[in-house]
């Protein structure tokens, strides 16, 4: 699952949450047809896990300074994605999350997350955001599911800094494609070990 804010020459998140899922319509056409809404009714009151690795990447523009001690700021979440319309109206108008038809729903927080650093244990703020769902390939029946969270405060541990800001997530989901779904299980296998070396460090 790709990671996006703002400052992304500054930042990398990993995430180890990856969506596999498989729709079985009667027909092909009629997958493609009610794809998104299939995909949506799927993660209808979904609960899942996320943790977010945010650290330096070497060979990327990130400053010099910046977590150059090495130190990860890693972040455990738990979420549901709701079968509800989003907190806000202007939620609504995040394009990136795709076209919004139908209507973005709500990702509801349901853990605070804490990290340790020299300050000692620090709760980090995250508040509700929404999800969407679009189609991105008709052959290989591809649809993005993206959704994003509020970090208002942002969260910092040693030289590591998260800004206060609005946090993408980009995932792929098939409707009926074991190919596809393999792939995807691999890179999901793939950041998982890199989280544990992450853990490690």
């Amino acid at each position: 699952m790709k990671v996006l804010h703002k400052h992304i020459t500054t930042i990398l998140i990993q995430s180890s949450w990856v969506l596999v899922m498989s729709l079985l319509p009667t027909a092909k056409s009629l997958a493609l047809e009610i794809g998104s809404n299939a995909v949506l009714t799927r993660m209808e009151n979904a609960r899942c896990s996320l943790l977010l690795s945010v650290g330096r990447i070497e060979g990327t523009a990130m400053p010099p300074e910046w977590a150059a001690s090495g130190v990860k700021l890693g972040l455990p979440l738990e979420i549901q994605f709701k079968n509800e319309a989003c907190a806000e109206y202007e939620m609504n108008k995040e394009r990136l999350l795709g076209s919004g038809k139908p209507s973005f729903r709500a990702v509801e927080v349901l853990t605070e997350p804490t990290i340790t650093g020299t300050t000692g244990l620090t709760t980090v703020r995250v508040t509700p955001g929404a999800y969407g769902c679009d189609l991105q390939q008709v052959a290989s029946s591809q649809y993005s599911f993206r959704f994003f969270l509020d970090f208002p405060e942002g969260a910092v541990r040693n030289d590591v800094e998260l800004p206060a800001e609005r946090i993408y997530f980009l995932s792929s989901c098939w409707i009926d494609d074991p190919e596809a779904i393999g792939r995807a299980r691999t890179r999901r296998d793939e950041t998982r070990r890199a989280l544990d070396e992450a853990r490690e460090e």
